[in-house]
């Protein structure tokens, strides 16, 4: 970090002089020859000394990178490297040798303040863009100058700060005379009385002395806490050495000019305890520091430091300025860089003003303890502070299938339906533990008497990607567009709960201002149903329910959701999308509640291997493995339960999914309601679970998911015994199984529900001397799938109330058994239009009920349980049995 520094006038004067008579090319002649040549683009490098630093390391580096991918504009970067040994001469030589070649278009060094100035008079008359990483000299650069590091006067206050909340409080100062010292001792004195910081003593020396120990003797009758330390870093290992030599043992903050080789090698142990501010932490988590910082390990083998992700930071910033501009002109780049505001680099976000000022926005504090650097004060950052570390940290997710359906009308799976809640807000969102509905896009509702119309008041503060207002009308045309049968929208029948939507999606109606769907005003909508219904707002929740960008769909047709074309709405955004590789998502700043998503990164990694996936959680390089995504290989499933490197990560989540048997009871002999509950009784669900599916799966007793009725476990059910199944069986006109035709069990198509089958033939065998057949759907014959006797069924819920379960589980009973139960039937309607949870839940509980025990038409065996590994750095995960996990309510640690 370098200072201001004083120019005098008539020093000024004579360098213009000087240089009047030492021939340079001029700015006109530079412009015309850039314009026509076709010759390699050359940047000047000065360095002071010769593997000092790693500056040019960095630099290096950067140009490889950017040559190797093609260079810029089909132009090579070079670079000319100098080392000025901390001499003005020198420098003002090596500034007029580079103004004299025609192919400089910048240069990038001069780390002493004074050559800095000095070379910087000979560039701007030359019409080269000049980078100083020594000297403010905005107010004597003007064009083609730029400053590249912390104004001095945000600086020293993060020093006051770090020496605040570490509670220094008695501070000694020792400065050389250096103007460059003198100035941020003088500003430090100031910011520190401002905090409450007493300066017990300031001493002053000549950058000429060796001595120092008469200076130090007189501070050992002193009381203080550090010393803050302002030289040169050959002086600093002076003074270092003799502190410790005279046991002075207190910690010493130095500024970044002493974080060279040469210090840290002529001090060794005795910088134990040195506190060096630095724009650079080379264990930040951000994808660009982390990608440089191997890039630069595998090149160079050793990590990187502040100089040399300064010197690669300045080449791309050079080259991204160059790729805006289309130019390699000086003159066009100088108002390229001036207006770009912000840009991302190595070290942290950049602020560029128009002054012409380069800065890091990101200052660490890294303290050398037992031989290692640790950074201080990373928990006490202010969030804005901060913000540049959070503003790279992103999730690794894995899918095992590429997702090309990124348009909420077309979610029909968890992983689509994940990425669909990420890009686009729905009317309505459920609550991470009740599954609820909440607010989204609508902020509150109100159902009419009779429950069959509710109005929806909608936020105001909702926009889209490309700034223009979220309204009522974008909801309606969505649900307008999903019920076309163009569209193909997989989940359209839950949109036929609305008045005539069924008919309109069939044909039967054309008009579609007849659709039960009212915008009554921009944030006012209306929605009128076939039938009351009770649980219409958790419907809402769905994707099919999400707003769609009217005039982008209507122009790009089915390549809207192209990241070229995209407009969402949703916490994230979409950054980057490989088909069948990869899909990044971004932060969405104009996401209405932004503030709060801490998450600015979120990657699906498209791969099939689960055991590859597995490996990678091992090494780090995945956040999450299991759920929606690629499952956790189930022959290590146990092993990662009890391994203690991810006993600790794992998590088992239950959805709304039962997988059991259900009887045809328009077949002998199970039309029989004693043989049905006489099998349902020997049916061991831990068996099942634990041997033929490994365990992957919950045992269950109840047919509808607890957590679709907000219950804690399950309701309690009677436990039926083998012994009492005989005597069922004999009453049932079956003694021993004697006489009863052969069970025919239907397993599908599916490998794990064969498997089932041939676990409950053997029961049946066993427990009830049962014969038994177990035929799947896809084996040749003449086999009529009514012939069965027990089917094996999978049963989802789609939206998170039972009357989804309940619903269609019944109507499947209904259309392939015939089954009609008057009964269940009018206790499904009543939970229908039951307003009170609490009473539509004890509806629900009298069908499951009905169907498991007293009818016993169902056999229910297990939920389906996802399993996970989850990195402890991610906090308030949660998971969501639908799919669309809110990432957007996730912390890191």
């Amino acid at each position: 970090m370098k200072p201001i520094i004083v120019l005098h006038f008539a020093f000024i004067v004579l360098l213009l002089t000087f240089f009047s008579c030492n021939k340079v090319i001029s700015n006109e002649e530079r412009m015309k020859h850039l314009t026509r040549s076709t010759d390699d683009l050359f940047i000047g490098i000065v360095d002071a000394f010769p593997a000092t630093t790693q500056f040019a390391h960095g630099v290096k580096l950067a140009m490889d990178e950017i040559n190797s991918d093609g260079g810029v504009m089909g132009k090579r970067i070079r670079p000319l490297l100098f080392y000025d040994y901390d001499d003005e001469k020198t420098s003002i030589r090596i500034a007029e040798k580079l103004a004299k070649n025609k192919n400089v278009f910048a240069v990038i060094g001069h780390f002493s303040p004074q050559n800095a100035i000095s070379a910087s008079i000979v560039y701007k008359e030359a019409g080269i863009l000049f980078f100083s990483t020594g000297a403010d000299l905005l107010r004597y650069g003007g064009a083609y100058i730029f400053n590249n590091y912390m104004p001095d006067q945000v600086y020293v206050r993060r020093i006051a700060e770090c020496f605040s909340q570490n509670h220094y409080q008695r501070i000694i100062i020792l400065n050389d005379r250096q103007k460059t010292s003198k100035i941020l001792a003088d500003i430090f004195y100031e910011e520190a009385t401002q905090k409450g910081l007493a300066i017990v003593s300031q001493q002053s020396f000549s950058r000429s002395e060796t001595n120092f120990r008469d200076i130090l003797s007189d501070l050992k009758n002193e009381s203080f806490d550090i010393v803050l330390l302002l030289c040169r870093d050959n002086i600093a290992a002076l003074v270092v050495n003799q502190m410790r030599e005279l046991n002075i043992n207190t910690p010493i903050m130095a500024t970044d000019e002493i974080d060279t080789r040469y210090f840290w090698s002529n001090t060794g142990k005795k910088a134990e305890g040195t506190i060096i501010p630095s724009n650079f932490d080379n264990t930040l988590p951000r994808k660009l520091t982390q990608d440089f910082v191997s890039s630069f390990t595998q090149a160079f083998g050793v990590e990187p430091e502040t100089f040399a992700a300064r010197g690669y930071d300045l080449i791309h910033l050079l080259k991204t300025s160059m790729e805006k501009s289309n130019s390699c002109l000086p003159m066009v780049l100088n108002t390229t860089l001036r207006f770009m505001e912000h840009w991302d680099g190595v070290l942290s976000q950049y602020h560029l003003t128009r002054q012409g000022n380069i800065g890091p926005s990101a200052l660490f504090f890294k303290k050398y303890e037992d031989g290692k650097f640790v950074i201080i004060n990373r928990k006490e950052k202010k969030q804005d502070d901060f913000f540049d570390l959070v503003d790279s940290f992103n999730i690794n997710r894995f899918c095992n299938n590429d997702v090309s359906r990124l348009d909420p009308g077309l979610a029909h799976d968890k992983i689509t339906t994940e990425l669909s809640k990420q890009l686009f807000i729905r009317l309505t969102q459920y609550h991470p533990d009740t599954y609820q509905s909440s607010p989204d896009f609508a902020t509150s509702w109100e159902p009419n008497e009779t429950l069959d119309r509710y109005r929806f008041k909608l936020r105001k503060n909702v926009f889209w990607t490309n700034g223009q207002p979220v309204t009522a009308h974008d909801l309606r045309f969505a649900i307008v567009r999903n019920l076309t049968p163009e569209t193909q929208c997989p989940d359209v029948k839950h949109l036929f709960i609305l008045k005539n939507a069924q008919d309109i999606h069939l044909g039967f109606i054309k008009d579609a201002s007849k659709l039960g769907v009212n915008v009554i005003d921009d944030y006012t909508i209306d929605f009128i149903l076939s039938y009351p219904a009770a649980f219409f707002p958790s419907i809402t929740g769905l994707p099919v329910f999400s707003p769609l960008p009217s005039a982008t769909i209507q122009k790009w047709a089915a390549e809207w959701t192209a990241p070229e074309h995209i407009v969402s709405n949703g916490p994230f955004q979409l950054a980057c999308h490989e088909k069948g590789s990869l899909i990044i998502l971004r932060k969405n700043d104009r996401y209405y509640d932004a503030s709060t998503v801490a998450i600015q990164e979120v990657r699906y990694n498209v791969i099939m291997n689960s055991l590859l996936a597995l490996h990678m959680y091992q090494n780090n390089q995945l956040d999450i493995l299991g759920g929606a995504f690629i499952n956790i290989p189930s022959r290590f499933l146990d092993s990662v339960k009890k391994q203690p490197e991810t006993r600790h990560d794992y998590q088992e989540r239950t959805n709304f999914s039962t997988t059991g048997l259900f009887f045809n009871v328009n077949q002998s002999p199970v039309d029989n309601v004693l043989l049905r509950k006489a099998i349902a009784s020997v049916i061991d669900r831990s068996f099942i679970t634990r041997f033929v599916i490994h365990g992957q799966q919950k045992a269950m007793k109840m047919f509808i998911p607890p957590d679709l009725l907000l219950l804690s476990s399950q309701e309690k059910r009677p436990v039926y015994h083998p012994t009492h199944a005989m005597k069922m069986l004999a009453e049932a006109g079956y003694p021993g199984g004697k006489g009863c035709p052969a069970i025919l069990i239907d397993s599908g198509i599916h490998d794990s529900h064969k498997q089932i089958a041939k676990a409950i033939s053997l029961l049946l065998k066993k427990r009830l001397n049962l014969q038994s057949t177990v035929i799947g759907l896809t084996e040749p014959g003449s086999y009529n799938p009514r012939q069965a006797h027990i089917f094996i069924s999978d049963w989802y819920a789609t939206f998170p109330d039972a009357n989804s379960f309940l619903f269609d589980s019944y109507n499947k009973l209904s259309r392939q058994n015939s089954y009609i139960n008057t009964e269940l039937s009018d206790v499904l309607n009543k939970a229908i239009k039951e307003k009170n949870l609490h009473l539509r839940k004890d509806y629900y509980l009298m069908i499951d009920e009905i169907l498991t025990q007293r009818e016993t038409l169902v056999i229910p065996i297990f939920y389906e349980t996802d399993h996970y590994l989850i990195k402890p750095r991610i906090k308030n995960w949660s998971h969501m049995a639908l799919g669309g996990q809110n990432i957007k309510d996730w912390q890191l640690n």
